[in-house]
């Protein structure tokens, strides 16, 4: 199962994934989500529907980014990139 089957009921959103850098142990999970104006979104929510869902604790991400847009590439995919250089430069982020 892929994780935008496993976000989606649960957020009512859009979402992507991928490994940011870290200093430690080279790359983390990261989860992306696109915040819907008026819903909240709880990780700690998200995590126990995946595990619920089967996914296992190598799949969880250690790391969830709530954003505004999602950005897209010409091909039409999430612009994993671009993401990961506008969270780098969030303000008291490695």
């Amino acid at each position: 199962m892929k994780f935008p089957e496993l976000f989606e009921p649960i957020t009512s959103s859009k979402e992507s994934t991928m490994d940011m850098p870290d200093k430690d142990i080279g790359e983390r999970g990261c989860a992306c989500i696109r915040h819907v104006p008026g819903t909240t979104i709880d990780t700690e929510a998200v995590k126990r529907f995946m595990e619920e869902k089967g996914a296992s604790k190598l799949l969880l991400p250690e790391r969830f980014e709530i954003v505004k847009v999602l950005p897209f590439t010409e091909a039409g995919k999430h612009d994993k990139k671009a993401l990961r250089k506008d969270i780098k430069e969030k303000p008291g982020l490695p």
